[in-house]
């Protein structure tokens, strides 16, 4: 049976991409995805649009990672969020620029980003399978014996985990790659949610969904302390609040909830002018057009 110089499980952005530079280094790569597609969930990202990276610089994606962002310099430093945009605009897909440095495929569609990957590990000549769903992992001698819920086998000198974590089920992020990693020797941190949305209590919230509140002011308190937030753009939603501040900070406001339970998050409207400056500017419009306030 042919034996692979590298076995990919998990076909989603950080699988695709290790594939191609394994084929680009002149190896033998096989990817295997559970889904019948590559790219499934990221095919859903920001609202079918995909928020591909950000234009900001290394040091403010290191602290968006928090006290451990260090570990990832590294790993930047070999491929950046400028690398990522060259390798798609070199693979004929433009980007835009919005608001805060996020970058998007000029489409406007997440579809057009699993496009490129499509064809460039098509062109790479990467074995794709599809409806792989992984049952067992083990290592003979020095290769890896990969057999699927359907019986299929796959041997590989090398494999790499890139199933994603403990997201939504649906789009097959169940966690599989964690039990991979624990039955092969690995310690698995607990698991905490990062990058999610919010709920919230009051139902007022819910009957405002969809309205986005544009660089407004957040801030966090508990405990008779405040913690404000990076201003940014709010979404509210049927559940809560999300937007891109909620899903940067959301792993920061996570931390907090679980030392002080639930918090209160208040929001400034104007957080560019000072509250006695925006009453006497709201006096004024009331006072000039009193039907209209």
């Amino acid at each position: 049976m042919k034996i692979y110089d590298i076995a990919v499980i998990g076909a989603g952005p950080a699988g695709c991409m290790a594939a191609i530079q394994g084929a680009q280094q002149g190896k033998n790569v096989i990817l295997l995805e559970k889904n019948d597609q590559i790219g499934y969930k990221l095919s859903l990202t920001a609202n079918r649009r995909c928020n591909l990276t950000n234009t900001a610089t290394m040091d403010v994606f290191l602290e968006k990672f928090g006290r451990r962002g260090s570990f990832y310099r590294d790993a930047f430093s070999k491929f950046s969020n400028q690398d990522l945009m060259n390798f798609f605009k070199t693979h004929d897909l433009e980007l835009t620029e919005e608001q805060e440095g996020r970058i998007f495929p000029i489409t406007e569609k997440a579809r057009s980003v699993v496009e490129v990957l499509e064809k460039v590990l098509n062109e790479e000549k990467v074995k794709l399978i599809s409806n792989f769903r992984l049952k067992h992992l083990n290592k003979i001698s020095h290769v890896f014996k990969l057999a699927s819920t359907k019986g299929e086998l796959v041997n590989a000198y090398k494999v790499i985990i890139a199933t994603g974590g403990v997201t939504y089920g649906f789009t097959g992020s169940t966690g599989d790659g964690l039990t991979i990693a624990k039955f092969l020797g690995h310690n698995i941190t607990d698991l905490k949610p990062g990058g999610v949305p919010l709920l919230v209590r009051e139902e007022w919230i819910h009957q405002l969904k969809g309205v986005t509140l544009e660089n407004v002011g957040l801030t966090i308190r508990h405990s008779g302390k405040k913690i404000d937030l990076p201003r940014g753009n709010l979404l509210l939603t049927h559940f809560g609040v999300s937007g891109p501040i909620i899903l940067d900070m959301s792993h920061v406001i996570v931390g907090l909830m679980e030392k002080h339970g639930d918090l209160k998050l208040y929001i400034d409207f104007k957080p560019e002018i000072r509250k006695d400056a925006l009453g006497i500017m709201l006096m004024e419009d009331f006072q000039e057009h009193p039907k209209k306030v």
